[in-house]
């Protein structure tokens, strides 16, 4: 396979990874997909200023949040990916669709559509990711208060 086309094959694959590892909440496996430092940018999506961070201050911002949900589930569709020697981008629409079962049975939920774009630094054992920014393109649908509880639920469990 043309080496252009593998690494774009590895980067969707690297994409695709962190949506199933962030709804596994398997946290030592986006850890794995980091740069040591990667600069993360939520600023439209949940306030805040874009920030860079250690690999393991980036894991547990969404583990502080996706560990208080019951389940999510993250879809990832129109991956766009160039690649310029050792440095890459990687764009992918997504629709986050996060619950929680209430104590009555009935589910509450939020759903975000946006996209995330990435950069990526080629390393001896693959590519890792440098810089991650989650950017809304449509109003959340559902409860937006949602983040706040399962924050709190997922404190409140560790």
């Amino acid at each position: 396979m043309d080496s252009l086309l593998m690494d774009k094959s590895l980067i969707s694959d690297i994409l695709t990874t962190a949506a199933i590892a962030s709804d596994d909440r398997d946290w030592a496996r986006l850890r794995s997909l980091l740069a040591d430092r990667v600069h993360f940018d939520a600023s439209r999506h949940v306030g805040g200023v874009p920030a860079d961070l250690t690999a393991e201050d980036f894991v547990a911002a969404p583990a502080a949040v996706l560990n208080g949900f019951d389940g999510t589930q993250h879809n990832l569709s129109n991956m766009l990916v160039t690649v310029d020697g050792d440095e890459a981008r990687g764009r992918a629409d997504m629709v986050a669709y996060h619950y929680i079962t209430e104590a009555d049975g009935t589910v509450s939920y939020v759903t975000m559509r946006g996209r995330w774009e990435i950069a990526l630094r080629r390393a001896a054992g693959g590519w890792l990711i440098t810089r991650w920014a989650v950017i809304p393109t449509a109003p959340l649908e559902g409860d937006a208060g949602l983040y706040e509880r399962a924050t709190a639920r997922g404190a409140s469990a560790a």
